[in-house]
């Protein structure tokens, strides 16, 4: 039998036995208290020996007493074993003891975004950009005095050039790292200055060139001179510094690297479970031996031995056509065909330049018999439309890459019906993507569904997969369900709940799945924008009221439970809401579902950590737990569980988290299953689509998925 890991460690140490010394310091400006408070921290450091000290709230916290205060002056002092009820002495306690690590492993490591990368190790290089491999640690103290430090694996990007090779092309609110210190700090450019690098700066009383020789940092003046640039960038406390722009290059996270990089970085940095598992534990072990205050057993990363329940979850069973019953979503198509069959109205809008080449536009055709005859066979009518041939020889060759296309997608959307299937080259699809969302989908509330045409397609034996995923992404997209539940599930009905930001925009979004079956009866997103993370009560109710009155229409009766899956942490009103559905005699769950948590799960088996789909780690008394949900091959990489929290307690922990499981095979627009419940993925998806102006706010398309 393999050990069952968790990427968390308990210390054998409780917060009993280290006490803290702890000072309430005066703050003038309670706004600015976190600027301030670094300020008075950074100065007792340089006082007292650089000895380990943390400020939070109005507090300064050590494990030593700070006897050097200079004109600093303190209202307080107490020498004490802390509360772990109280959540100002856990903070003062998690960051202390993160603190200390970050002090004694400095000549090992490199602080980088808070993330610890090592000093000796070469960085992944490609062409253009360094990745290095680094260390993700947190702490918690909970609030039985337990400390448990968290950690993952994680790859940092940076870009090989530095900004002085292209200034004129950095935008403000780009973001900038200057790693040539034993601690990487992370910026946002504002401006290139007004002066230059021998010239006064009005941030310095002095010049650029003359602080880096006052500090005898004479090796970051490498190559300049007087008359060289200087640019102003922003800390995230949003104090201004003049810079060199030779020191600063490009960060980027994995989402912001361009698309012509991503295979190769992929390659780079995709590990199997037992290298990633590996490096890990081992790179663990060395930063929590820097804090001798605390002992950690090995058995103490074994999820058993961390207060869970190890269990496994099976597959469940999926309905087609035919009443075909299977877990299997090919076999359940290729024999049943979708679970009610309809007729799917579309329309083609091809690239111009294809349309106008002989031996594409033969291609295309046959493109088009493959994907109705597939169709046919799957139970669902393709009925295409004939309206597009209205724009045969009216549209400009190189209208997809074309600056009009913009303008002119705006007289274009009459001339189609129900989804508009878009085929174009990998490029040339890139290239409209964009603005074809935005004028289709955003503006004229339009279904599109995008289509990367190659002569590969016609050869079925090679592109099964790739039909298959195109006809689903139709049948979404046109209100057709593929296949449902064979079993139910614990609840009656799920609403995903999401708030997505970007650019300072926060805006909830809704998927509701309807039914203990899992179809999805009807989405919608929340047009209401919101204040940061937070749904606003209003917002909730109106989510609320409009799920069971959907509900109510297709099974005449409202439902005896309903769960809400909220992606990541949620701070709603969760009372108001129970007592708003208790007057309504319906029961409720409300779950937090956190994808992104650093966290591995892992399964050491003979001699090698392997993941396993359908494992879970339960603790039932707390109500929450980890979920591996897939098992990706070795070379796409480890499988990333997702963290639930279980706020309420109407159903088990163990039924919440079955019922979750269930929901990640519902993925109906593809033939791969996700890792989240669809709740919160389409929900995700939906906020995000409305976000970036792809969804129009008043869409008509309630019973489809315009946004995948």
């Amino acid at each position: 039998m393999g050990h069952y890991y968790l990427t968390e460690w308990l210390s054998s140490t409780n917060t009993e036995e280290i006490p803290l010394h702890i000072y309430k310091v005066p703050i003038k400006e309670i706004h600015n208290r976190h600027a301030e408070g670094g300020m008075i921290a950074y100065n007792l450091r340089k006082n007292n020996d650089f000895k380990t000290l943390v400020f939070f709230d109005q507090y300064i916290a050590s494990f030593e007493e700070l006897e050097s205060w200079g004109e600093q002056a303190y209202l307080s002092y107490t020498h004490k074993i802390i509360d772990p009820s109280r959540s100002i002495d856990r903070t003062l306690m998690e960051r202390l003891i993160k603190r200390e690590i970050e002090q004694r492993s400095d000549k090992d490591f490199i602080l980088d975004k808070g993330i610890f990368r090592y000093k000796k190790e070469k960085p992944l290089q490609t062409r253009e950009m360094k990745i290095f491999p680094a260390i993700h640690l947190d702490v918690t103290v909970e609030d039985t005095g337990s400390i448990v430090i968290g950690f993952e694996y994680k790859h940092l990007f940076e870009f090989n050039r530095f900004i002085i090779s292209d200034l004129a092309s950095v935008q403000p609110g780009t973001k900038l790292v200057d790693s040539t210190n034993k601690k990487a700090y992370e910026y946002i450019f504002k401006e290139v200055a007004a002066y230059k690098a021998g010239d006064i700066s009005p941030y310095l009383g002095e010049s650029v060139i003359s602080y880096y020789q006052r500090k005898g940092q004479f090796f970051k003046l490498n190559g300049i001179d007087e008359n060289s640039p200087v640019v102003h960038v922003e800390s995230k406390d949003g104090k201004v510094f003049p810079y060199l722009p030779h020191l600063l290059k490009l960060r980027c996270s994995f989402d912001q690297i361009p698309n012509h990089l991503k295979n190769v970085v992929n390659k780079a940095i995709k590990l199997s479970a037992h290298e990633k598992m590996g490096n890990l534990l081992k790179a663990v072990g060395q930063l929590v031996s820097f804090i001798d205050r605390l002992t950690f057993p090995k058995k103490n990363v074994f999820a058993e031995n961390l207060g869970y329940q190890v269990k496994y979850l099976p597959k469940p069973s999926l309905l087609f056509g035919e009443n075909v019953i299977t877990n299997n979503i090919n076999s359940g198509l290729s024999k049943g065909g979708v679970y009610r069959g309809n007729v799917a109205k579309v329309s083609f809008f091809v690239d111009p330049s294809l349309q106008g080449n002989p031996n594409f536009r033969i291609q295309i055709k046959d493109f088009i018999d493959i994907l109705s005859r597939q169709s046919d066979q799957l139970g669902v009518k393709l009925d295409i439309s004939t309206k597009p041939i209205e724009l045969r020889g009216q549209l400009h060759p190189k209208l997809f890459s074309s600056q009009e296309l913009n303008y002119e997608l705006k007289s274009l959307g009459k001339h189609f019906e129900g989804t508009i299937i878009v085929l174009g080259t990998e490029q040339s699809t890139a290239n409209a993507y964009l603005p074809i969302k935005k004028e289709f989908g955003g503006r004229q509330d339009l279904v599109t569904q995008f289509v990367n045409f190659s002569p590969k397609l016609l050869d079925l034996s090679k592109s099964h997969y790739q039909i298959m995923n195109i006809l689903l992404g139709i049948y979404v997209k046109s209100g057709i369900q593929p296949w449902i539940l064979g079993e139910s599930l614990y609840s009656d009905c799920f609403i995903g709940l999401d708030v997505s930001h970007e650019n300072g925009k926060h805006t909830s979004g809704v998927i509701q799945v309807i039914g203990k079956d899992g179809r999805l009866i009807k989405q919608k997103s929340q047009v209401t924008s919101e204040r940061g993370e937070i749904i606003s009560w209003d917002s909730l109710k109106d989510i609320l009221l409009d799920s069971i009155h959907a509900y109510q229409e297709v099974y005449g009766k409202q439902p005896k439970h309903l769960t809400i899956h909220r992606d990541g942490f949620g701070r709603e009103d969760i009372e108001q809401a129970q007592s708003l559905l208790d007057s309504m005699n319906i029961q409720i769950d409300f779950v937090e579902v956190l994808k992104n948590n650093n966290r591995r799960m892992a399964v050491y088996e003979g001699n090698k950590w392997i993941t396993q789909q359908g494992l879970c780690y339960l603790s039932k008394k707390e109500r929450k737990g980890y979920l591996c949900s897939t098992n990706p091959r070795e070379f796409v990489g480890m499988a990333q569980p997702i963290k639930i929290i279980q706020r309420t307690e109407t159903l088990s922990f163990e039924q919440i988290m079955s019922d979750i499981y269930k929901l990640s095979f519902m993925h109906i627009h593809s033939m791969q299953k996700t890792r989240l419940p669809i709740s919160t993925h389409y929900a995700d998806l939906s906020s995000t689509f409305y976000n970036r102006g792809l969804l129009h706010p008043r869409s008509q398309h309630e019973h489809a998925l315009p946004f995948v």
